[in-house]
């Protein structure tokens, strides 16, 4: 092409389309709606074999719009030869790539071409903004080129500069004329050809003033690095066609790597140093260690200083980086109290800035007590020992056993030391000033770098955050604590000016925190009550939650107030209030009352249960250690939780079993609590159960992590992933609520077949067909009634069959889906329970065994076998409805060992 060439148009945009329905309209009326003049814009869009609507979608605009809009239809082959296709037509002076979900601001064409006029020869591709849209929002991480305004930046120069998105830039034709995607990437295609591009001029323009609109979809899919670590051309081929490749062409080319590549190229390698381990599913270890090797003798082709520039990942990361380029160890320097890791004149780090995490730290009249934990960068250590420094004494610590060595790619990268250590407090000393060091091969390392966990009552976050507890006050520095006696008129002081700090931050959250502290401080001294705030799901009772509460409401104790929390949306609520005080859940009640409750007790281990101020929580920290976390259970723990329920995550108080194996299995595991935690009770809602079969099949399936979003904490729902519909969990249901051999031999028998869905997969009920002859349960249906009324229970892994087992009621397990839903993706580790050997009935592997299975079940009126009898007689300790009792009286012994706060 030459620079004379006449353009029918001002701009091409090639977008590759493959089932991208419900966006595409979105995104091609945002190219319509541009001030710039759609009719100056060439449209390009490859239909790249689409099995839904996306191609019929094309046409429609290719019809409304003949002039400018040409649509291609192939056969799949991914979006390079998508994008190759259709740089065959281009005809704009101006080319873009824009994807098919995403969409640009109104004024982009226009900016861009001004500024394209006013630089016409300084540089051949212009970048806008990216901002996220639909499941996520914020600015790109690459955004702060823009900071400075719209310019062109000189790479050479301005060599952390990175831009490989050829979605969100514009190039100049001319530029583009031998752009190639390249087939064989799967991934970063358009990044190697933006960085041929940049290496022409080495220049890049940037422009303010717009937007491009990036799409997290919704339904909260995997991020593009957490899928493409599962798929094996993320690997190997990867390297070598774009990170090996750019710098072949740069050598070749130049002879040598311009920083700005580098820079570039060791941004977009970060993530695989990130990566812990690698599939073995993916690979072979033969082929793991080649892409292992071809990783790291790459990394001799970066400059120190540019490893070392990188923002994005932490300080292990980048030691071990340097580590894997240089072959060894990095050079140690001692210094007074600390040691210097570098490689040649490289600093990597200090270890006396390694964090130190403070989990917990309680103060009593007699003691002051610290929990945590203290990291160093992987390394050959010999021997290390933590000490605390206390008013200048030297007190060793004892370890503690954590599980939270760091590692990448299946490597270790820094070494986590757990300590505790209580400090006699002496009543004659008015203060203790408390600094942490470790012993490393015999030689100090002061700790200057301490990290305030979410249990720890003070942090730095606020210059006035303090504690007070017992006549001392605690208050935290970055490199040390304090502690100072300090009687009511100090604390009375320090409150003031904490109250003084939050107000000036003029936040919404900070100032009503300060209204909230005032009336907590006005209330406390009144209340001649315990509070205890009870619940279950968000927007559902019918747990243990409700059933401990109907029964301290029926005891009326005189020292406790009961509440029970719960969405005044749900029919729940005014159910409950016919039985004592209800609040609604997350309301304005339900946090004050949390900041004066003595226990926090629920069904549910959700972190806005016990943390209800949520991203304000920091402001309460002194406060909240307070309330004791009471974990009634949603059922019996037979899986390891032990990664979600464990007393650094959740902190909880009095942790409720059932079983001799899940108590034991709750003191075994890494849940990290001692016997005076966890209680064998049995479940409050055991009290409730009762019999009156109605000739009922009920299946009941629990959820799965991996097909569902977080849960949103103002409604307790969940939404569905993309992909749902092709999910061996669909597929298993989908079928078996379809079988007419079981409609047909149930309805023969006079039976019916009921299904339940998880409260946290309700959203599943409008994608099931099922048999016209299935009863669907709602979720006002009483858990108690279901299991009163079946005779015989279907589930996979929901510890719901002990609630039915409990009753002696024949279960069968239904577990097609076993092997992924124990691969680590859903919640549950594999624990103490199997369910060939310790469940309540069979477990059958496939629909059709299944359905065979209850067959024989209805045939035998679903008598329960003695078997399966014996197996549930020796798994309960108690078969009596008195677990509400065994409950209350634990909770309080627990108020009696800790008593109410000042």
């Amino acid at each position: 092409m030459d620079g004379q060439r006449e353009f029918p148009f001002e701009f091409s945009v090639v977008m590759a389309v493959y089932n991208v329905e419900p966006f595409l309209r979105e995104a091609v009326d945002s190219l319509i709606a541009q001030n710039f003049g759609f009719e100056k814009i060439q449209l390009i869009m490859v239909d790249d074999g689409s099995t839904d609507g996306s191609g019929a979608i094309c046409d429609e605009y290719a019809e409304r719009y003949p002039d400018n809009v040409m649509v291609i239809h192939k056969e799949n082959g991914g979006v390079s030869l998508a994008r190759n296709e259709g740089l065959k037509y281009i005809q704009g002076r101006y080319i873009n790539f824009m994807d098919a979900d995403d969409k640009l601001g109104s004024k982009v064409m226009s900016i861009v071409y001004k500024f394209f006029e006013n630089h016409k020869d300084e540089t051949d591709v212009v970048a806008i903004p990216m901002y996220f849209f639909d499941g996520a929002s914020g600015a790109h991480k690459q955004n702060t080129k823009f900071q400075k305004g719209s310019r062109v930046i000189n790479l050479i120069q301005d060599w952390q500069t990175i831009q490989l998105s050829c979605s969100s830039a514009f190039i100049k034709a001319e530029a583009a004329s031998g752009m190639h995607f390249d087939p064989n990437l799967a991934y970063c295609e358009d990044g190697k050809e933006m960085l041929k591009i940049l290496l022409q001029k080495m220049t890049l323009g940037v422009v303010r003033g717009n937007r491009y609109y990036y799409r997290k979809r919704t339904l909260g899919e995997l991020s593009a690095i957490q899928s493409s670590e599962n798929n094996i051309k993320w690997y190997t081929p990867y390297l070598e066609g774009f990170t090996a490749s750019i710098l072949s062409i740069c050598q070749e080319q130049l002879g040598y790597i311009p920083r700005f590549v580098q820079f570039a190229l060791m941004y977009d390698l970060q993530w695989r140093i990130k990566q812990e381990v690698i599939p073995d599913v993916l690979m072979n270890e033969e082929e793991i260690s080649a892409y292992k090797s071809l990783l790291f003798s790459l990394l001799k082709f970066f400059d120190d200083d540019i490893i070392d520039a990188q923002k994005d990942i932490q300080i292990e990361h980048k030691a071990f980086i340097f580590k894997k380029k240089y072959g060894r160890d990095a050079d140690r320097m001692w210094g007074h109290n600390d040691v210097l890791l570098h490689y040649q004149n490289t600093c990597i780090c200090h270890l006396n800035t390694n964090k130190t995490h403070l989990n917990f730290i309680s103060i009593t009249p007699s003691s002051i007590s610290l929990e945590g934990y203290t990291v160093l960068i992987a390394e050959a250590y010999k021997d290390v020992q933590v000490y605390l420094e206390v008013n200048g004494e030297q007190i060793p610590c004892s370890p503690v056993s954590r599980d939270l060595d760091r590692i990448s790619l299946g490597e270790p990268i820094y070494f986590a030391y757990g300590f505790q250590c209580t400090v006699p407090v002496d009543p004659t000393v008015e203060k203790y000033v408390i600094s942490i060091f470790c012993q490393v091969d015999g030689k100090r390392i002061n700790k200057n770098r301490i990290v305030y966990g979410k249990y720890c009552p003070v942090s730095t976050q606020y210059a006035n955050s303090y504690y007070y507890q017992e006549g001392y006050v605690l208050t935290a520095a970055r490199s040390r604590l304090y502690v100072e006696k300090c009687g009511r008129k100090g604390h009375l002081k320090r409150e003031r000016a904490y109250l003084k700090e939050l107000w000036r931050q003029k936040s919404t959250g900070s100032r009503k925190a300060v209204v909230s502290r005032i009336l907590t401080a006005i209330v406390k001294p009144f209340l001649r009550k315990k509070i205890w705030l009870i619940s279950d799901r968000v927007n559902k009772a019918d747990d243990n939650g409700e059933a401990f509460f109907r029964y301290v409401s029926k005891r009326s104790p005189k020292e406790i107030k009961a509440y029970f929390a719960i969405s005044p949306e749900s029919p729940d609520y005014k159910r409950l209030k016919r039985v004592g005080s209800v609040i609604p859940f997350l309301g304005w009640r339900y946090k004050l009352l949390y900041l004066l409750a003595d226990s926090v007790i629920s069904s549910q281990g959700e972190e806005y249960i016990f943390h209800p101020f949520q991203q304000y929580s920091g402001l309460y920290r002194d406060l909240a250690q307070s309330q004791k976390f009471v974990f009634l259970q949603h059922g019996v723990t037979k899986d390891d939780l032990s990664g979600w329920l464990n007393r650094y995550n959740k902190n909880i108080a009095m942790f409720v079993t059932t079983t001799v194996p899940e108590y034991r299995s709750v003191l075994e595991y890494r849940y990290d609590y001692t016997p005076d935690v966890v209680k064998l009770t049995g479940l409050p809602r055991y009290d409730r159960l009762y019999r009156q079969e109605k000739r009922l099949i009920t299946i009941m399936p629990t959820w799965r992590a991996y097909l569902v979003t977080g849960i949103d904490p103002n409604t307790g729902k969940r939404e569905l992933k993309p992909g749902y519909c092709s999910s061996q969990y669909f597929g298993m249901y989908d079928k078996l609520l379809n079988s007419r051999q079981l409609f047909d031999a149930a309805e023969k028998m006079g039976y019916t077949i009921a299904f339940l869905s998880h409260p946290g997969m309700t959203a599943t009920l409008d994608m099931l067909e099922s048999d016209q002859r299935l009863k669907l349960l709602g979720e006002e249906t009483p858990y108690r009634t279901i299991f009163a009324e079946s005779d015989l229970l279907i589930t996979d892994y929901s510890s719901v069959a002990f609630d039915f087992a409990y009753l002696r009621k024949p279960v069968i397990y239904y577990q097609l889906d076993k092997d992924e839903f124990f691969s680590g993706a859903h919640t549950y580790e594999k624990g103490y329970f199997d369910y060939e050997k310790d469940g309540f009935g069979e477990v059958e592997y496939s629909v059709e065994a299944l359905v065979d299975r209850i067959i024989d079940y209805m045939q035998n009126e679903c008598a329960l076998k003695e078997t399966y009898r014996k197996r549930i007689d020796s798994t309960f300790p108690f078969s009596d409805q008195n677990n509400c009792q065994r409950v209350y009286e634990a909770i309080l012994k627990l108020d009696k060992q800790t008593p109410r706060s000042e």
